[in-house]
């Protein structure tokens, strides 16, 4: 079996300095000072109909859910999630 010699090649000053300088900033930006999420991240559209799908804290225990189960509404005496939803229980 034949082995392979490495081969050298050469990156150029100016090119490896761009690389060095966008590797920094994006570390930075990943676990440095600017580690903020973007003012924007947060908006989401509000609609008129509430429905079990919504995020939010549940306003009869203070628990923070991604979405209503039909445990959680079951829970509060709901006879499903969306009749929470319709209440207006979850903000």
């Amino acid at each position: 079996m034949e082995t392979r010699k490495a081969r050298n090649f050469h990156i150029p000053y100016s090119m490896a300095k761009g690389i060095r300088r966008c590797h920094e900033m994006s570390c930075n930006r990943i676990e440095g000072d600017q580690a903020k999420p973007s003012p924007l991240a947060n908006i989401t559209m509000k609609t008129k109909t509430s429905t079990r799908w919504h995020r939010g804290v549940c306003s009869i225990c203070g628990e923070w859910c991604e979405m209503i189960t039909h445990e959680h509404a079951h829970r509060h005496g709901f006879k499903d999630a969306d009749e929470m939803a319709r209440a207006g229980v979850v903000k």
